[in-house]
């Protein structure tokens, strides 16, 4: 075999079975869901204040699933409290891998391919949809 156009593509990939299907939702995060969505359901009074706010950075938000602070996230905030020599840092925003891992838009496209790949594509309205592509031209506007 000649490899002198380099790797192929699926050189490696394990072969389906005859008859088998893929399951309708990919990724092991799918079962969430409905775990979301009841906390969702439970904490509907954070929506519009920021009483529930740790940090002292949380805006008042439209829903319950975005009323959350980053320090009720212990994978978010363990990133905080891993660094060495710990700054004083109050809010995930203030890490100093923010910027650089959060608000650069090509990291974030290449985020959201990996994403795409693993779950497949987002399943969000019309509106969700057009507040990602605004605040992904904010910031490259921002950035120029």
């Amino acid at each position: 075999m000649d490899n002198s156009f380099g790797p192929l593509p699926y050189d490696f990939e394990p072969a389906s079975r005859e008859g088998e299907q893929q399951p309708p939702n990919r990724g092991r995060h799918h079962g969430y869901r409905r775990e979301i969505e009841l906390w969702c359901q439970e904490n509907q009074w954070r929506i519009g204040q920021v009483s529930w706010c740790l940090c002292g950075k949380c805006q008042p938000m439209s829903s319950a699933e975005e009323s959350m602070c980053c320090r009720e996230v212990d994978p978010f905030w363990a990133l905080v409290e891993t660094l060495n020599p710990r700054p004083d840092v109050t809010c995930l925003t203030l890490h100093p891998g923010f910027e650089g891992c959060c608000l650069n838009p090509f990291v974030l496209q290449v985020a959201y391919l990996a994403f795409k790949q693993e779950h497949g594509p987002l399943q969000a309205s019309t509106h969700e949809y057009v507040q990602l592509s605004t605040f992904l031209n904010k910031i490259t506007i921002k950035r120029s």
